[in-house]
């Protein structure tokens, strides 16, 4: 392949298919690149929980977009002396230390400064800002132009001498322009589906609230019509079969066969199957056991994320079996258990887990699991309410997923 092809996208809008190839610059020829001095934040910056102008931290760039859940505002703080922090619509935002590479675009002017490990790169008049930060985000730009130049002693880092460096490909002003905006309406998408995605999070989480009884109470707030008994307070272990799971041999694996369920594929409310590994076996092997039914409830027993990892086994999984160091939940009132897992869950392994190099459960711990309980017909009601939430988030997140999957074949075609 030639050089001229090298610098030509796979993927191209059809005015500019004949159009020159990519020209490859230095981002410090294009850009004024800075930060936060460390003795302007000692010495000017001062922190608080209110007030109306934020410092964006490392924290508050994830994805390509700012996160703004968690802030610290500086109102009080000397401006005069931090007029080179401060922010402009279309600023690029980039991590320098520790997490390298988030990047995002400022929405607006008079809001934002910079805080300490973020630098800000401000794009010329003759380059679009979107198209810059588009391209920096992309897996191949953040492998070829970023992490050659990460240096690294106590944690990693990267000089504003070094982000200098970064080069970057662009075509004409008027390509750069259509490919930014495409994109920022991909991105525009992308961010209400998080929206309305959050949304349905959130409302589930007050039903949870609401709908099980509180520490201490034998009743909830809201109930269906109908219903006013006391809830029982059972452990896990008392209603309903549990079991861990089968130790295959790993030399046995295979990539056809039954789906073996281990703690790598349970996330929190589903199964990832991306590492998916299987195994043939015979019927008289006596695993018949180890099978695994439709809404049979699997927790991840090793691993930082205990306590969030468990999930019901869809009617779309097909034959699968257990593996050790999961456990499997089993009874009549597993849709019901598994709204309790959701509400209490966590809460109650943060209680009772003790530090050690990998955090782990035993059965025993799962088992003395406590709930509340209330009648069978009240707890069917509860579960296909609450089901449906769930169908509502799971529908929002595969759109959101199918739209990250889109963004990314699209960023690897139309970049160089």
């Amino acid at each position: 392949m030639d050089e001229k092809m090298k610098n030509v996208p796979k993927r191209r809008f059809k005015e500019f298919k004949n159009a020159d190839a990519w020209e490859q610059r230095e981002l410090g020829d294009l850009a004024d690149i800075t930060k936060l001095a460390g003795f302007e934040f000692t010495e000017h910056v001062k922190y608080s929980d209110t007030g109306k102008i934020i410092a964006l931290r490392g924290l508050n760039i994830k994805n390509g977009v700012l996160a703004l859940a968690d802030v610290k505002y500086i109102d009080n703080s000397n401006f005069e002396k931090l007029k080179r922090s401060q922010l402009f619509i279309k600023d690029i935002l980039f991590t320098y230390v520790g997490t390298i590479g988030e990047i995002a675009l400022v929405p607006e002017s008079n809001k934002y400064y910079l805080a300490p490990n973020v630098s800000r790169i401000r794009i010329n008049k003759l380059v679009n800002a979107k198209f810059i930060q588009v391209q920096m985000y992309t897996e191949q730009y953040k492998t070829n132009e970023i992490l050659p130049l990460i240096t690294t002693s106590s944690q990693p880092a990267l000089s504003m001498e070094n982000i200098r460096k970064f080069k970057v490909k662009i075509p004409s002003i008027f390509e750069q322009k259509l490919i930014g905006s495409f994109f920022e309406k991909i991105d525009q998408t992308i961010t209400l589906h998080q929206r309305k995605l959050e949304k349905y999070k959130t409302i589930k989480e007050s039903y949870l609230e609401e709908m099980f009884p509180a520490e201490g109470q034998r009743k909830p707030r809201r109930r269906f019509p109908g219903f006013t008994d006391d809830w029982e307070q059972r452990e896990l272990g008392e209603i309903s079969h549990l079991l861990t799971g089968y130790p295959f041999q790993s030399s046995k694996f295979t990539i056809a066969g039954l789906k073996l369920v281990r703690g790598m594929n349970i996330k929190r409310g589903y199964l990832d199957f991306s590492r998916k590994i299987s195994e043939y076996w015979p019927s008289s092997s006596g695993l018949e056991r180890f099978l695994l039914y439709t809404d049979d409830i699997v927790i991840q027993m090793d691993g930082a994320l205990i306590g969030r990892s468990y999930a019901k086994i869809p009617s779309t999984l097909g034959p699968s079996l257990l593996v050790q160091r999961v456990t499997r939940i089993r009874s009549k009132s597993n849709n019901f258990i598994y709204q309790s897992l959701q509400r209490d869950f966590l809460n109650y392994i943060d209680l009772i887990k003790t530090d050690s190099a990998v955090p782990h459960l035993s059965l025993n711990d799962i088992r003395g699991f406590k709930l509340y309980i209330p009648t069978l017909d009240e707890q069917n009601k509860i579960a296909d309410f609450l089901l449906i939430i769930d169908q509502t988030i799971t529908l929002h997140q595969k759109k959101l997923d199918k739209l990250k999957k889109l963004k990314e074949a699209l960023l690897e075609e139309m970049f160089v």
